[in-house]
Formats: C-alpha cells, structure tokens, sequence
C-alpha cells in the first residue's frame, strides 16, 4: 500500500538504518531525502564515520526478512553480489564453554554474510535508484528547527562549506548518535531522555583472511563462534564468510582483557580459546592486511519512549535509540525491523485522522516491544560479569539458571534448539522461550 500524499520525509544517516528507513518512506512520502556526512563511495574498505565498519557484523534471520520486505531484489542482490547465504544452526559451529558444540541442525531460518560497508553499498545503490529520493552524501547536519505548522527544518553543510536546508514534514534521525533529535527536543521545551547504561568495556582485534580452497569444498560448516566462559573468561571469538573467499575473524574480549593487535599476541589470543576446530581453521588460511582493533565502552538505552514528544515530527532509529552490544550482532538487524515498523505504521495510519501523529505512535510502540526484548536478551549475560556496570535486576542468577537450562535442553531437543536460535535470530519474541520453561519441568 502506498500512499504518496505527506509531503517530504528527510533521514538523517546512511547507514543500514538510515538506507532502510528511506527506503520505507519512499512509498509514502512525495520526496524523501538522505543526508549522509560522508561521500557515497562503491565498494568502500572503511567509511569514517563508522569506524567499526572493517570488523565482523552479521544479518539475523530477522533483519534479512525486514531487508527482504522493504528491498524488492535484495536477495537476488546479495546472490550476484558474492554474499554467502548461511542457516544457522547448520552453517555456523558454535560453541558453548561446559556444553561443547551445538548440534549441526537444519532449522529453517536463513541469512546472508557480507561486510557491513558492502552491504550499505547495495542498499544505497536501490535507494539511489528511487524518483522521488534525493540523496545528500557529504553533507553534515548542522541543526534542526521547527515551525509553527509542525513541519522541521533540517540545516546542513557540504564538502564545500556550502549551506542548504531542507523543509519536510517528517525527519528521521538515524545518525548513530542522537544528538540531532535532542538538538530539537530541547529547542523545543522538551527534556532530553534518561539513559540506561552498561559498561561492557568491549574490545575487538579483526583480521581478514583469503579461505584455504580445500576448505571451501570440503567444509561441513561456513561460520564459527566460539562464546565466552563468563564470569571466568571474557574470552570469544567468532568467524565469519564475507565476498571474495574471504574470512573476517574477529576476536571479543573484555574489561580490560582486550584481544591484541600484534600477530604473535593475536595468534596466542587464539590458542586461549581452546577450541581446535578454529585453530585448525585460521592456521590453514593466509592473511590479508593488518589485524585492526576497536572498543565499545557501553551500551546506551536513550529512552525516548517515555517522553511525551509524539506531537513532533521527528523519530530516532537504530543506534540513535539504543547502541547494543555489538557481540550479539542485533544492531543492524533492529534498525532494519524499526523500518519495516516506519513502513506498516504508515500503512496502518492511511485512514486516521491524523496520519504523522497516529504512525509516531505506532512506531513507537513496536519499536519499544522490540528494543525492550533485545535488549534484556543482551544485557543478562553481560550483567554475569561482575565488573559489568548497570543495575542488575533482583532475579538475575534465575535469569541466568534459566539460559543454561535452555541451552542444555537445546543439546538434545530440536524443538528447543530451533526455538532458542528463532529467538536469537529475532523472528520470535522471546516470550515464547519463556512459556516453555514454563510449561517445562526439566527446564
């Protein structure tokens, strides 16, 4: 359903987020425009603005349906574009420190594997393609302010020191940040949102490696994670197929025990893990470049939810709202479903009174239940760790118990098993985990 009567939409930020969310207001909007600080750039190896971008990310189930919905020819992209398309459960060996490797079970979910900036790459090349888009690459938002009849300037400045504006009746932040939606909440009379905090102090060291042929012939397995023992180790790692026969393996560690960027130091990081299978793996392969590093000091929970500012036309998304852990691989694909949510409230709005004010509400609402879920789902296992900062929550050690009853079951029960990834995977909400263990003893 598409309803081409609102005006202009403006986004701000490019990134899987940002390209989603164009694209979901593009069949609703007359004109939509994207303005993205940094230049478009085919195939980049880094884009400066996110400089997380070399290291491993990965697509749940739930963010390929999203991308699959809002992208007419995204999976046939992805297959002409060298992407290897992955089922977990099958594809990617995981292991678990006390239980071993899960069982190799085909349990009906799919994914694909790309570098994050390669992905971005083939969303904005369909994005660019829309009539009624503008694409603004280079071009720096320098603030936002409203108008009387509810619409919002957004001001901004290219490569060039040039100055535009833009006038739209609706403005999506997806910058990664959420200082431009702040800017105008508090312009506006608005508080800023408190903030829910985890200090994970997460370190990350990534190499990319050439996959040894014999490896891709005769391989039973295409991915590999190894988890962390918390609370005794931070330790993981987790590997994964990109484009051109290639690995990015990327090594996680915490508090202080981050992984090396020297080769000697990043082999023996390796060796820690005690996983043979991973060893043998990377021992076999040749690197390409040099091993690079990253930290994310926390995750952030800026709770916009709660604020009364449905009246304005504006919206967070993505890691505006709430930057995840990165270790569970849920960013990407939550900003991808928030826009799928901007897509469906939009449609669902068409014969209310008020459309902009009914679809806010709407998207805030999903959004929220969605953000909600994830976000317990990451921060259990974090708050394991005692030198996690946050609050924990009263029930935390039965949280935890019942994690490890899941995974114990997950062993030896494919129903569990297929649930417990249908959660993780973000295609089932995990209030269905939790009526299992309910109407389980054993768990």
């Amino acid at each position: 359903m598409t309803n081409k009567s609102l005006g202009k939409a403006v986004v701000i930020g490019a990134g899987v987020g940002g390209l989603a969310a164009v694209q979901a207001l593009s069949y609703h909007f007359d004109h939509v425009y994207l303005i993205e600080r940094d230049a478009f750039v085919e195939d980049p190896e880094v884009r400066l603005g996110v400089p997380q971008s070399f290291h491993a990310h990965y697509l749940q189930p739930g963010g390929f349906r999203a991308l699959r919905e809002l992208f007419t020819h995204f999976e046939l992209d992805l297959e002409t574009s060298g992407a290897i398309f992955m089922k977990p459960g099958l594809d990617v060996r995981e292991e678990i420190p006390n239980f071993g490797p899960l069982p190799r079970r085909d349990i009906g979910l799919k994914s694909a594997s790309l570098t994050r900036l390669h992905l971005e790459t083939l969303l904005g090349r369909r994005v660019r393609e829309n009539k009624n888009v503008t694409t603004l690459y280079g071009c720096r938002v320098t603030r936002l302010s409203s108008n009387a009849n509810g619409s919002v300037d957004t001001y901004y400045v290219n490569k060039v020191g040039e100055n535009g504006v833009v006038t739209a009746d609706f403005v999506v932040d997806a910058s990664g940040r959420g200082t431009h939606i702040d800017m105008l909440l508090t312009s506006n009379g608005h508080q800023s949102p408190e903030e829910t905090r985890l200090g994970v102090d997460i370190g990350y060291s990534t190499a990319m490696y050439l996959v040894p042929e014999e490896w891709q012939s005769n391989a039973d397995w295409k991915g590999f994670l190894v988890r962390p023992a918390i609370p005794t180790s931070t330790r993981g790692a987790f590997l994964l197929p990109i484009q051109g026969d290639r690995w990015l393996l990327t090594l996680v560690g915490a508090h202080g025990d981050h992984p090396p960027a020297s080769e000697h130091e990043f082999a023996a990081f390796i060796e820690s893990l005690k996983s043979p299978a991973l060893s043998e793996a990377v021992g076999r392969a040749q690197r390409l470049g040099e091993i690079k590093r990253f930290r994310f000091p926390e995750s952030t929970w800026r709770h916009y939810e709660s604020l009364d500012n449905r009246s304005m036309a504006i919206v967070p998304l993505g890691d505006a709202w709430c930057r995840f852990n990165p270790v569970y691989g849920q960013g990407m694909s939550v900003a991808a479903m928030e826009a799928v949510f901007l897509y469906e409230a939009f449609n669902a709005a068409a014969q209310a009174g008020d459309i902009l004010l009914d679809a806010i509400g709407n998207y805030y609402a999903r959004s929220y239940a969605l953000i909600s879920d994830v976000w317990q789902m990451a921060a259990i296992p974090d708050l394991a760790h005692p030198a996690t900062g946050g609050e924990r929550p009263h029930d935390l050690s039965k949280r935890l118990a019942f994690n490890s009853a899941i995974l114990r079951s997950a062993m030896q029960d494919a129903d569990v098993h297929r649930l417990m990834y249908e959660v993780r995977s973000l295609v089932t909400p995990p209030s269905c985990l939790r009526a299992l263990g309910n109407d389980c003893a054993h768990l």
